[in-house]
């Protein structure tokens, strides 16, 4: 192993370490700004703690489990594009 492979792994080391898998999103980001109510954010903060996630993170995956449960949206996700 030379210079650069050691250096490839601790840099993956640290990013496997530092940096959970959810976190780590290749491609475009979308940035969301969502007013709730109090009660509502009172429910996330108590969702979020419970399951150990920061509250945007605890919404990422409440929407990941509803687009993997949505038949109807995955079936769209599976047609072919058309050609403009």
């Amino acid at each position: 192993m030379d210079k650069i492979d050691i250096a490839i792994l601790k840099i993956k080391k640290i990013v496997d370490e530092y940096l959970p898998k959810e976190k780590v999103i290749l491609g475009a980001h979308v940035k969301y700004t969502l007013r709730i109510s109090k009660t509502m954010n009172r429910w996330l903060e108590q969702k979020a703690f419970q399951k150990k996630l920061s509250k945007a993170d605890f919404l990422r995956k409440m929407i990941d489990e509803a687009i993997t449960k949505d038949k109807e949206y995955q079936s769209h996700l599976k047609k072919p594009k058309k050609e403009k």
